[in-house]
């Protein structure tokens, strides 16, 4: 950018602190909460993850990494609890 002198100004952000002061219990239930409205459909049972993008499925058996709404919630969970910061 520089050689071309299209750069006008640079900016860095310090996201380390972020979201620190929010309990983790009570952004676990929010985003439950959520992750519940989106899989509560007759045809949102299970979510499936390829290269390509990602898909309501009506199965398991369904190509790519498929993840129903407690693998959803324990991946949350997962992440709150155990992302450093």
């Amino acid at each position: 950018m520089n050689a071309r002198k299209r750069a006008r100004s640079i900016s860095t952000f310090d996201f380390s602190t972020l979201y620190t002061k929010i309990p983790h219990d009570q952004l676990i239930d929010c985003l439950a909460f959520f992750i519940d409205l989106v899989f509560n459909k007759k045809d949102r049972k299970y979510l499936s993850v390829t290269s390509s993008g990602a898909n309501w499925v009506s199965n398991r058996k369904s190509s790519g990494t498929v993840y129903d709404i407690d693998n959803v919630k324990d991946s949350l969970k997962f992440s709150c609890w155990n992302t450093s910061i």
